[in-house]
């Protein structure tokens, strides 16, 4: 067995990792209980960009385009690998409507671009997620820019102006995954404000939270009042049945 420690878990590839698997049971199991990593991931964005980009990039001879190529680098790689298998796949299962609808050539250019992918038409659902951060890609210079010159409390204001504008949002019953940039502004400048207090979570902090969401998820996962808005219905099963009650 590896000997996986405290401080690997608490490393940014640690964090990464738990949350890519939240995501993962999300997507394979009728459990409800992905959303919310997504949304930190745009935290997470936010803080590591900001640090990135006053640390890094903005000492290259050209900061801007230095820091696009290579946040676009990051991303299309395995994006456009996944889409080609995606349109494979759909080819195997005789979804040729589906290839002939998305596969031309205006198509395949917001693909490469990223950025208005999802709007053309996803093969992949989840990648909306990807057009969202290659969005703020494009504009966080400016954001971290802006946000410098604002006293902290004046930064928190936003973050929560946006916050719960997204509340009111999926309140009235906007779709969740629409791939609008404003939406999770509120998560990516909280990670960008949290980066420009130089704030470093504490081990305690970090395992409290965790014990945190395993509490929360099972305990909403399996309470009557609840229990019915975790579980998707899938394979004939009803919410009740996956329960575990």
């Amino acid at each position: 067995m590896p000997n996986v420690s405290v401080k690997s878990l608490l490393s940014p590839g640690g964090v990464r990792l738990f949350l890519a698997m939240v995501v993962v049971v999300h997507h394979s199991l009728p459990l409800r209980a992905g959303s919310w990593a997504v949304d930190v991931f745009f935290v997470l964005s936010g803080y590591w960009i900001t640090r990135m980009w006053n640390t890094r990039y903005r000492q290259t001879r050209i900061p801007y385009i230095t820091f696009l190529v290579s946040r676009w680098w990051r991303l299309a790689p395995v994006f456009l690998v996944c889409t080609v298998l995606g349109l494979g796949s759909a080819l195997l299962l005789r979804e040729g409507s589906l290839v002939n609808a998305q596969a031309n050539s205006a198509w395949w250019l917001r693909q490469l671009l990223i950025v208005g992918s999802s709007d053309a038409g996803r093969i992949l659902p989840p990648t909306w997620s990807l057009d969202v951060e290659m969005q703020f890609y494009l504009i966080a210079p400016l954001l971290i820019w802006a946000f410098a010159r604002l006293e902290p409390a004046w930064r928190w204001m936003i973050v929560t102006l946006l916050l719960l504008a997204l509340v009111y949002f999926l309140g009235s019953g906007g779709y969740p995954e629409s791939a609008r940039l404003w939406l999770f502004s509120g998560f990516f400048l909280a990670g960008l404000a949290l980066a420009l207090q130089n704030w470093r979570p504490s081990k305690r902090a970090f395992l409290g939270c965790l014990a945190l969401f395993v509490i929360g998820t099972i305990t909403l996962a399996i309470i009557p009042p609840t229990y019915r808005y975790r579980w998707h219905r899938s394979g004939g099963r009803s919410a009740a049945s996956w329960s575990f009650l």
